[in-house]
């Protein structure tokens, strides 16, 4: 999905035992995110962002997100371009 244009993303992240709430306060801090949800279920935490291309969501997550100590898992659904 390299470069496709899109409005908004979903990171769903699964963390390690107990460190849901630290980490969920370190991914308010990271650009492009716009909303931080705790959950309980499969993922622990949803994570909104907002971002003109999959690229710019990919590079913030390979290199910002998943860096976080205590994230475990991250799953990425795309948005496609409001019409």
């Amino acid at each position: 999905m390299s470069g496709k244009t899109l409005d908004v993303s979903f990171v769903l992240v699964g963390c390690e035992y107990d460190m849901t709430h630290f980490v969920a306060k370190k991914l308010k801090h990271i650009p492009r995110v716009t909303n931080v949800q705790e959950t309980v279920g499969m993922y622990d935490i949803v994570v909104t962002m907002k971002s003109d291309s999959s690229d710019t969501v990919n590079s913030i997550i390979a290199n910002k997100i998943r860096l976080i100590e205590g994230i475990r898992t991250t799953l990425t659904l795309f948005g496609n371009k409001s019409a």
